[in-house]
Order: C-alpha cells, then structure tokens, then sequence
C-alpha cells in the first residue's frame, strides 16, 4: 500500500491502473514517498521555500511532528517497517529573486570562495548592495539560513528515512553556474551528509529524477523484469532543447532504457516543442507512442490534430505542460504512464482522456476565456477515438 503527499492524483491513478491499493493515511503505507514543501506548507500551497517568512523553531516543530509519527509508526510494525523516501526542493536564486539579487549572491559567494582575493567580486557586490534595499538582502539571507538550517537537521535524523532527496535545481546561465548562494548551500549539505556519514541514504540529485511518479515506474519495470526495454524519443522542432535532451538521457539511464533505432524501439517518446505547429510529422512506427506537448497553454493546435491523426491509435499516454510545470516533469509524467502501459501489456486509456481534460481542454478554455462546453465538438472526438481504439 502506497501513500504520497505529492502528485497524488496522477500517482493514484497509475495505482488504481495497476491494481495497487493506495491509502490517505500514512501509518497504513507500506511504502511512503513525501515531499517536504508540500508537507511544510500544507495550509498554503501557494508558499514554498523561495517565499516563506517562517522562522526556524516553526519549520522544526512542523518537521518533528512528522518525525514523532513516523517513530510512532515504527514501534507499532517493527517486524515490517515502511519504506520511506523524503523529496526536498532546493531553491535556486535565478527563479526565485530578481537579476539584482541573483547577481549579489553569485559576487559574494565568488568574492569568500576567493578568500578575499578577488577584488573586481568584491567591487560588484558591493555595487550591488548599495543598489538593492537593506531589507529586501536581509530577508533573503534570513529564509536561505532558515531553509538550510532546518536541512542539516532533517540529515542529523536520516535514519527515520530510506531515502533522502535533495532535489538539484538546473543552473540557468552557463556564465554563472559557478558561484552563488544556491551553489554554496549545495556544497555545504553535501558536506553535512559526509560528515553525519548518510551517504547511505541522503543524496542531491538532479531534478528529473526525483518525481514519485519515476520512482514508481522504476519499481514497476522491476516488478515486471523489464530488463530490456528500449526506446527513442523525437521531437516535432528537430532541434530538442538541449537540458531537455539532458534530462531525457538522464531518466532513460534512471530506468534502465536503452536508446534504440526506430525500427528497434519498443515505444517512441513524442516530444511537441513548437507552439504553432501546423501538421504533426508522420513517424513511420507501429509502436506505442508516449505524447508530452510543451507548448504554451493557449496553443490549441497540436492536442486537436493529435485527435484526428490516423495515428491517434497508437498514442499510450499524453501529457500537455500545465502552468509553471518544469518541461521534465511533463515528460515524466507520459513517459510513466506509457511505461506503466507496456508493464501491463494495454493501453492507459483513462490516462489520455483524464489528461485530454485536465491537461489541455480545461487550460485551454481558461486562457481563450471560453467556457469548456464549447469545445464540445473536439471533446466528443476524444471520446470517439478512444472508443475506436479500446
């Protein structure tokens, strides 16, 4: 029995698909994945770890309840104990400040990493200081402090978890991926694993890899010892974005897929990175197809023709990138459903037509300002498609 405070419709769904039993409350699970600003901040899913004002003594407080439950939990089912996997967000400054505030903490951090030695850093973080308010610097230190504080503490007790993620933030500009206060809060959590000797079980890792979604798939393809599975991924602009291209190749290894030929490959991973596409490019494949459109929320084109292609068939998932998603999370999503799909041996039908509603038509009439019954025209050929094809 499966809990999670993160994804959970998607998560739910894949369960229920799988026949796995799933449970709200976590002293039921068997296997437990948490995600600790969904957990923090439950009260209000608008804040995070990039715009919070709590102080440390609250964030502790909330983090050893969970802690008392947990050792609470474990004293009752000690012959059976749960798997747990803690998932903590690391908030990185470039999407969280301004480019003032960035631009401070990539000169100071450069300016101590020199050891005083850099004088044009300290030149421009001084610029800097007098040009941002006092306040604004102040509370900024203030929430960073607070945050890694309350991670050296959440390592101090890894021992209640079987896993703890640090999930690493992609660095945006090359130029600046050096230094900054992000940077610095890397290196010193991984210095505190090493010194509490947690190796075992804390560790940061990139951002793709850290969805409950993936780390179910993973568990699945196992369970089902599909050892061998081989795909290939395309995308509709031909020039795929290359840190997605990155993450792509990062979770294919996570799973253990293999990049194959076309005329090799157990499922083709589609890709739609163009927001006004004019006709989908023909893949001359009878595989599964796993869909992830990133376009833009108001770009109806690719969703509809997808509907009316000869090739609709053979679309196992699909997934349209919803607001302020990260693009990897998307492609997680269809990848594990369609993955789930193949385990299973038939198609995630509930899977397409949830997310044809969810994920495209419902955005789609917010953004245009339509009411969703007027797209009762291509919502009936979805039900159509699929009835075809069930």
């Amino acid at each position: 029995m499966y809990y999670t405070n993160f994804q959970k419709k998607e998560f739910q769904s894949y369960l229920e698909y799988l026949g796995i039993s799933y449970t709200e409350k976590l002293r039921e699970a068997d296997k437990v994945f948490i995600d600790l600003e969904s957990f923090l901040f439950s009260n209000n899913p608008k804040l995070n770890f990039t715009n919070h004002h709590y102080k440390l003594e609250d964030l502790n407080f909330k983090f050893n309840e969970l802690l008392k439950n947990l050792s609470k939990i474990d004293e009752k089912t000690e012959d059976n104990k749960q798997f747990r996997v803690l998932r903590i967000n690391l908030a990185d400054v470039k999407s969280s400040a301004s480019e003032d505030l960035y631009l401070w903490s990539y000169y100071s951090h450069k300016y101590a990493s020199s050891k005083g030695k850099d004088k044009k850093a300290l030149e421009e973080w001084h610029k800097l200081e007098d040009k941002i308010s006092t306040n604004e610097i102040a509370e900024f230190k203030r929430r960073r402090e607070v945050n890694l504080s309350l991670f050296v503490n959440i390592i101090k007790n890894h021992n209640f978890f079987n896993r703890i993620i640090f999930a690493q933030n992609r660095k945006y500009d090359p130029k600046y991926e050096s230094f900054g206060l992000d940077i610095a809060e890397e290196y010193y959590i991984d210095k505190t694993i090493k010194e509490y000797h947690s190796q075992n079980i804390c560790s940061i890792n990139a951002a793709c890899l850290c969805s409950p979604l993936i780390f179910l798939t993973k568990e699945i393809l196992e369970e089902y010892r599909l050892n061998n599975v081989k795909g290939f991924f395309l995308s509709n602009s031909q020039k795929l974005d290359y840190e997605i291209l990155l993450d792509i190749k990062s979770i294919f290894n996570y799973l253990g897929i293999e990049e194959a030929p076309l005329d090799e490959t157990d499922f083709v991973l589609l890709i739609n990175d163009l927001d006004l596409l004019s006709s989908i490019p023909p893949i001359d494949t009878e595989k599964p197809i796993f869909v992830a459109d990133l376009s833009v929320s108001e770009s109806p084109s690719f969703g509809y023709m997808l509907l009316k292609d000869p090739g609709f068939s053979q679309v196992f998932s699909f997934t349209k990138k919803r607001y302020k998603e990260q693009s990897h999370s998307a492609i997680i999503r269809s990848l594990s459903s369609g993955l789930i799909s193949i385990a299973r041996g038939d198609r995630f039908v509930d899977q397409v037509a949830v997310n044809f509603m969810d994920d495209y038509f419902t955005p789609l009439s917010k953004s245009l300002n339509q009411p969703l019954k007027s797209f009762v025209n291509p919502i009936s050929l979805l039900a159509q498609r699929l009835e075809e094809d069930a």
